[in-house]
């Protein structure tokens, strides 16, 4: 009877809740719709930009040798530090190159193919997870804080703390080694359409995650302001968002802050890499949890770096105002690209002349 009982309350509160989150959505249509717009704006012009290229590059490497002879470099880190194969060197450097979802995608993708185990791979998504350069120094140094060299930190302490993790975990562990690709697999055109068909879905996923995240930041901001509570509810959220509200204020908090948010991720950022893992039989519950282990490691390395370097951490002062963007569409510059098309017309004209006057030459009379 008690069981029942619970059944029917969870059944009444789910029912309540749903009620409610369809009335707060025609309450916050516009906010919503707002939110909705930003996530499109945030797909465009960063996250497809940005990804698609490395999604392709990795899953082309997975699914060929290539991520092999692009190890070699990287065998001593990947077999003596991190205790795995030698030739997921490569991957590794990637998954702190590319952005978050890239390491964690071509993992998923060896466990997809069965050339590791689940349990590999949940050991390597404890620290495969992390920012690119490209993001947190340009977007969040010089964007959000209008230093570089507050980017590099935040940076220095997200991939410390990472191999710290990955060291940690990899302590007592014995080398897996995996079969390289079969020489009858797929030929190097079909993995090439694989990759680029693989990496299109895999965008669209995440884009649908960023979308609806960025609608319930957008409505959270709407409801309950701008104090350090919410900065840290958006950070948990969705990263660049909480970001970009913690470097709008100050205190001693908001650097160690934001290396929590670039650690973590976002769940926005989380989801989007579990449904790149869906059918591999990674530990969810045990990715979440090292992902807020990185995001305190992180912030406790941020803390460190900043009394070790504190001319970069007294510099990180609050602007209310954007940086300025260079302006593509200048005078100067479309003078500059008018004339390049100019000169490109002209030559094409004049090879095409050539061609003509060569091909009647040669043609009998």
């Amino acid at each position: 009877m008690k069981k029942e009982s619970l059944k029917k309350v969870i059944a009444w509160g789910a029912v309540f809740f749903t009620g409610f989150l369809i009335i707060l959505m025609q309450q916050q249509a516009p906010v919503i719709a707002q939110g909705i717009r930003s996530g499109l704006a945030l797909c465009g012009n960063t996250v497809i930009p940005s990804l698609f290229c490395f999604m392709v590059l990795t899953n082309f490497m997975t699914a060929t040798r290539l991520g092999e002879y692009c190890s070699l470099p990287f065998y001593p880190i990947a077999k003596y530090i991190f205790h795995v194969d030698p030739k997921m060197g490569s991957i590794i450097l990637m998954s702190f190159l590319g952005g978050y979802p890239i390491g964690a995608k071509a993992v998923g993708e060896l466990v997809k193919r069965k050339q590791i185990s689940p349990a590999t791979a949940n050991r390597l998504l404890s620290f495969c997870c992390n920012g690119a350069p490209s993001f947190v120094i340009t977007a969040v140094g010089m964007g959000m804080l209008h230093r570089w060299e507050t980017g590099l930190l935040l940076y220095c302490a997200q991939v410390i703390s990472s191999v710290i993790i990955g060291v940690l975990v990899s302590i007592g562990k014995k080398t897996e080694y995996y079969a390289s690709p079969a020489k009858g697999g797929l030929s190097l055109g079909d993995a090439f359409v694989d990759s680029v068909n693989f990496s299109s879905m895999a965008l669209l996923q995440m884009c649908g995650f960023i979308l609806l995240f960025q609608a319930v930041v957008a409505v959270a901001v709407q409801l309950l302001g701008s104090s350090m509570e919410t900065v840290f509810l958006l950070g948990l959220l969705e990263v660049t968002t909480g970001c970009v509200t913690a470097a709008q204020q100050t205190g001693p908090w908001v650097l160690p802050a934001i290396s929590f948010f670039l650690a973590f991720g976002g769940c926005s950022v989380l989801f989007q890499i579990l449904s790149l893992l869906k059918g591999t039989g990674i530990n969810a519950s045990r990715f979440f949890t090292f992902r807020f282990i990185h995001g305190a490691a992180a912030s406790g390395v941020c803390i460190i770096l900043m009394r070790l370097f504190p001319q970069i951490a007294a510099a990180a002062h609050n602007f209310s105002s954007a940086v300025p963007v260079a302006n593509s569409n200048t005078p100067f510059t479309t003078l500059c690209f008018m004339g390049m098309c100019s000169i490109l017309l002209l030559n094409t004209k004049a090879c095409c002349n050539e061609k003509i006057l060569h091909n009647r030459r040669d043609t009998p009379k």
